[in-house]
């Protein structure tokens, strides 16, 4: 990439560091003063007087090349730091700026000119100067720099328009460099272009934009119940059959009875399976629409049960059905289908469900009449 084969603006290599200007004014003095002693003493004593200065000179001098040697007093060069530490920053990914109490610029990799668009190290400017003039970023850099006066970590995400690029989605981070961070007397900031995230995000959502879309004018109805009975999804579809508005119909606003004619409901909620199976029953049924109205239907019910025993949200699957009337269940149109799993002496599953309609068998379940295959 281009943005690599810059150089890093970093301004902290021409600031010389490990050295006291206390301690070099301290050492001039003592000079001046070891210089002007040779004055003031008189010629009987100049011998010795020099003699003990360069014993002491020297003895300094022997410590402090035992000191170099073992590592305890360093010189000052050029290069600062880990050279690795700072290759890893100059190349980084996303842009890097180091600025100090005052708002200047310290450091920013090779990303962060590319990023704003530098066309020379000397162009480098800070975070603020960049995007304040944005009206959509103004608020979000603001709340950055308010972070970072104190001592807060905070991130935000922005979009920025115009440009020959086009809109781009820039992700920025703002952190206190030190231990105490309300003292730091330097901040880092991070800045990432995230456009092509941002896409992803927008499409998978359009997507699931469409789906949702998709189900709720669907043929078929759809809904969705939890364990408190409770619908927490009801497509279009469905609702216009039942005569509902579906702007008005949200989650826990509508229970399963007030959709469930008769004691269809009760089939619904009392099916039993072992903990962690995933049931699915065919069941012929009234559904009644917000007048009372009975709806003939069959639903496909499937229930995930958790590994305790407790049935989860289940997911019904809801066709329109004209039911041929039984002889003996005229008041009633509830009729159970066998699971996929239950099987009868002599026939297959499918062999059951292709039965015909004068051999159901209708007999009294619960508090109302059911024609069970």
């Amino acid at each position: 990439m281009e943005g690599r084969e810059r150089k890093a603006f970093d301004k902290s290599r021409n600031t010389p560091r490990g050295s006291s200007i206390g301690l070099v004014i301290l050492v001039a003095a003592a000079l001046i003063g070891a210089a002007a002693g040779l004055v003031l003493i008189g010629r009987d004593y100049v011998e010795a007087y020099v003699l003990t200065l360069l014993a002491v000179l020297g003895t300094i001098g022997v410590f402090a090349l035992f000191a170099a040697a073992s590592g305890i007093m360093k010189f000052s060069g050029k290069e600062q730091g880990n050279p690795l530490l700072k290759a890893v920053v100059d190349g980084a990914f996303d842009g890097i700026l180091v600025t100090d109490h005052a708002g200047r610029v310290l450091y920013a990799n090779a990303t962060y000119l590319d990023l704003i668009g530098a066309p020379a190290l000397h162009d480098v400017r800070p975070v603020e100067s960049v995007f304040i003039g944005d009206p959509d970023v103004s608020e979000s850099v603001y709340r950055l720099l308010k972070a970072a006066r104190e001592g807060r970590t905070l991130q935000e995400e922005v979009r920025i328009t115009g440009g020959s690029e086009g809109a781009r989605w820039l992700r920025m981070r703002v952190r206190p460099l030190g231990d105490n961070r309300r003292d730091a007397r330097v901040t880092v900031w991070s800045v990432a272009d995230v456009t092509r995230d941002r896409e992803r995000q927008e499409n998978v959502f359009q997507e699931l934009q469409y789906a949702v879309d998709y189900l709720d004018h669907a043929p078929a109805g759809f809904f969705s119940v939890d364990a408190a009975g409770d619908i927490v999804y009801l497509n279009a579809t469905l609702a216009s059959w039942l005569d509902h508005d579906l702007a008005q119909v949200g989650a826990g606003s509508l229970k399963l009875g007030d959709i469930v004619a008769g004691e269809g409901g009760a089939l619904l909620t009392t099916i039993n399976a072992a903990p962690g199976e995933v049931k699915t029953e065919v069941l012929d049924l009234d559904l009644k629409t917000r007048g009372g109205k009975p709806v003939p239907v069959r639903l496909f019910h499937k229930v995930a049960f958790g590994a305790d025993g407790t049935p989860g949200a289940s997911r019904t699957e809801v066709i329109p059905n004209v039911l041929p009337k039984c002889v003996s269940c005229v008041s009633s149109r509830i009729r159970r289908w066998p699971s996929q799993r239950s099987t009868r002496p002599g026939g297959s599953h499918e062999a059951t469900r292709a039965l015909p309609a004068h051999s159901k068998v209708c007999s009294k379940a619960m508090t109302g009449r059911s024609c069970r295959l």
